[in-house]
């Protein structure tokens, strides 16, 4: 494999950048002990960058980040969407009720944008557990994509998500 000429500043960027995270308290549960250990594993320099390139293209949110986005999502986002279907306005408390009991008023769906193949740690499910642990929405307004097509109802409300990256790959992936 033939190496990029930069690749020794590249690895070392990434490596400072990383610990920074790691001081500055982004990443939960990762300590720069743990993140030495793993990248003790590589030593060759091919090992090294190719380490650097996953470490790299991880996209790492905090839990706290996690949660801030959802609440943004959940009390914004989503609450807008049925205000402006059914022309009316929800106080967030009003909308927070709603989603948590069975009956499904506002005829709400949430859908993690994964295929029931795909392993439970990937962004989908977690964030399907942090709306139903945190926002205490109810499990009966989750549909699997797989279900949606027999379902489907024209006049209720679908909202697919995945995680917070924005690139769209696996919504595109996932739907078609």
């Amino acid at each position: 494999m033939n190496l990029p000429i930069n690749h020794k500043s590249f690895s070392k960027l990434v490596t400072h950048k990383c610990k920074r995270f790691i001081s500055y308290g982004f990443w939960d549960g990762m300590t720069l002990p743990k993140l030495g250990k793993w990248l003790n594993n590589f030593t060759t320099e091919q090992e090294i960058f190719f380490s650097a390139v996953i470490l790299n293209n991880l996209l790492y949110r905090s839990n706290d980040h996690i949660k801030s986005l959802l609440k943004e999502f959940v009390y914004i986002s989503a609450r807008n969407i049925v205000q402006n279907k059914y022309n009316i306005n929800v106080s967030i408390k009003e909308f927070l009720q709603e989603l948590s009991v069975d009956k499904n008023k506002y005829n709400i769906y949430f859908i993690p944008s994964i295929s029931n193949k795909e392993p439970l740690y990937k962004s989908g499910p977690h964030i399907s557990r942090v709306l139903q642990k945190d926002f205490h929405i109810n499990d009966l307004k989750f549909i699997n994509r797989e279900d949606l097509e027999k379902k489907f109802n024209k006049d209720h409300i679908y909202i697919f998500f995945d995680d917070f990256s924005g690139t769209g790959e696996q919504f595109i992936l996932n739907m078609y």
